[in-house]
Parts: C-alpha cells; structure tokens; sequence
C-alpha cells in the first residue's frame, strides 16, 4: 500500500513517481480516488479504476488547443483533489475555488497549462461545491471500468 500524505496543496498538479517493491501495476488499471476537504478532515467521495488507455489519454499526454479557457489564479483555494495512483506513479490535481473581482465564483479541475497534461477537466462557473463535485463525479464515472 502507498500513502501520499499532502502537506500543503497549491493550485498545481503533481506527478510523483514512488519506489515500490511490489511488481508494478500500470499493466492493469489506474485507481482514483475523489477527496474533499472538509476543516481539519478529508474524505473520499467517490473511487473507482480507471483503464490503462483512458489514464494515459486523459492524465499523461499532452493534447491539442481548440480554444481558450479560464486559468486557475495562484490565488485559488484547494478544496479537495483528484487523486490517481498507477502503479508506481502518483498523480494529484486539485479542486480549486475562486471568486473573480465582479463576484462569480468558479470551481475548477484542471491542468497548469492549456495543451499540457492532463486533459482532463471540469468547470463550474456561478455554481456551488454540490453541483462541482456531482459534474466531477459524472466525468469520473465516464471514464470508470466495472468491476470484473
């Protein structure tokens, strides 16, 4: 078992690579997990696996521009994270919040940089936790494999 402990979480995306003396597992699935904080407490609100060709398309390859999109400010607050473990490679993203100067608040999943990975994304504009994580939930479960 891996235990990745978060000291603090930035408005960045991790990818950490962890010495395991076990037989890698990257020939099977990726494993998810979907965490919000919650005060001095997380919890983990919905997990699943995820198959070798979607975590590779979706988490580790860069990917092409079709347009813009709104950045997460350095600014943004962490409220939870997208957590992947694949094998021997741990992947973070986290759950951000915002609200811009005109008052709009925004919840967003998301890479650093527009066209690097991961592809993977999710939105919320004007909207509140409940609805971000319910879209967050539906996109994840897109991309889950049955149980075997």
């Amino acid at each position: 078992m891996i235990r990745l402990t978060i000291i603090a979480l930035l408005p960045a995306v991790f990818l950490m690579t962890v010495c395991n003396s076990k037989t890698s597992q990257k020939d099977k699935r990726a494993r998810f997990s979907l965490v919000v904080f919650d005060g001095a407490s997380s919890k983990t609100i919905v997990a699943g696996d995820i198959a070798q060709e979607d975590y590779k398309k979706w988490f580790t390859q860069d990917y092409a521009v079709g347009g813009e999109r709104i950045e997460t400010p350095k600014s943004s607050n962490a409220v939870g994270a997208l957590t992947i473990v694949n094998g021997d490679e741990i992947l973070v993203m986290p759950l951000c919040t915002w609200q811009t100067k005109s008052g709009h608040t925004y919840f967003a999943c998301q890479s650093e940089a527009i066209g690097q990975a991961p592809m993977f994304r999710v939105l919320v504009f004007d909207s509140v936790q409940a609805e971000f994580l319910k879209q967050m939930e539906t996109k994840l479960d897109e991309l889950q494999v049955d149980g075997e």
